[in-house]
Order: structure tokens, then C-alpha cells, then sequence
């Protein structure tokens, strides 16, 4: 029996948002601390230097690999809160602000899951569910070796709204 998460569709929304910014290396005007910095000056490095100044242990370099998971002990809720304010506060430019999602890009999330929740039932589960406005609606296992959670990587690394011509 798999565990199972009420955060995963949390998690899943934190990582759409994160993953094309987390490769982005804009100049920012963001001082993060030198001893904790992957790249100064890049997004990673202004968002962690924020969450730092928040009270979270985070390394910018989880961050650059795209890590946006609450470290150990931290109540999800209140991270994903921190994180929005630390997002809003970033400058536009790193994709900081409050930028929300264009209907277009909500449709191609839309359109991109739902390839994504068609080769997890194609790889074998065949009661995993689509989903709703572009986002995860369902608990989602979090250990990498439940079978579900690994054929949801791997479909979400070839058809996810993040995959290498997804819009196409």
C-alpha cells in the first residue's frame, strides 16, 4: 500500500510554477548571502534568500534543481503562503511579482496534463484521474517507489506541460 499525500497537488501547483523559472538566470537585484548561493544573481538565489529570511533551511541549489518540497517539519500550508509572498516579492524580470497564468497557458497545462494522466493509465493505472484546470486534484503518493508515482515522472518528464515540446 502506497502513503499517500494531501500536499502532492500543493507540491505539483508550487512545481509548475517553480520549474521554467527555476531555469532561468536573469540578473536580479536581490543581495543573497554568498555562502548559501548556487548561482547569485538567479532566480534560485533571490528565492532562497527570501525563504532563508523567512526561517526556512532551504539551499538554493535545490532550488535550481527544482525542489520546492516544505523542508521536514514545516507546516505545508504556511510554506506555500511564505513561498507566494517570497514569489510576489521578487522582480518581475526573474519571475518574481504577481504574475498569474494566461487562460492560454492554463489551456496548454490543461492539454498537457491530460496527456500526462492518459499514459499513466496507459502505463497501468487505469483509475488515475485527470485533471481539473490544469491541476492535480487527487492524493498522489510522495515515495519514489511507489509504481504510480514513478509512471507519473516519467510521463510528466516526456508529455507535462514542462516537457521538451509540450506546446506542440
Amino acid at each position: 500500500m502506497s502513503r499517500r499525500s494531501t500536499a502532492a497537488p500543493l507540491l505539483a501547483a508550487l512545481a509548475l510554477l517553480a520549474a521554467p523559472l527555476t531555469l532561468s538566470a536573469c540578473s536580479s537585484d536581490a543581495d543573497p548571502a554568498p555562502a548559501t548561493t548556487a548561482a547569485s544573481g538567479s532566480w534560485s538565489s533571490a528565492m532562497g534568500s527570501c525563504l532563508r529570511a523567512q526561517g526556512y533551511d532551504v539551499a538554493d541549489s535545490d532550488l535550481v534543481e527544482g525542489v520546492v518540497a516544505p523542508p521536514d517539519g514545516v507546516d505545508v500550508d504556511t510554506y506555500a503562503s511564505d513561498w507566494a509572498t517570497c514569489r510576489s516579492a521578487l522582480p518581475e524580470a526573474i519571475g518574481g511579482g504577481d504574475q498569474e497564468p494566461s487562460a492560454e497557458d492554463l489551456a496548454a497545462w490543461q492539454e498537457a496534463n491530460l496527456r500526462v494522466a492518459q499514459c499513466v493509465r496507459d502505463a497501468g493505472f487505469p483509475d488515475f484521474a485527470d485533471p481539473v484546470d490544469g491541476e492535480w486534484r487527487g492524493a498522489m503518493s510522495t515515495s519514489d517507489d511507489d509504481p504510480e508515482t514513478q509512471a507519473f515522472y516519467d510521463c510528466s518528464d516526456r508529455y507535462g506541460p514542462n516537457a521538451e515540446g509540450a506546446k506542440g
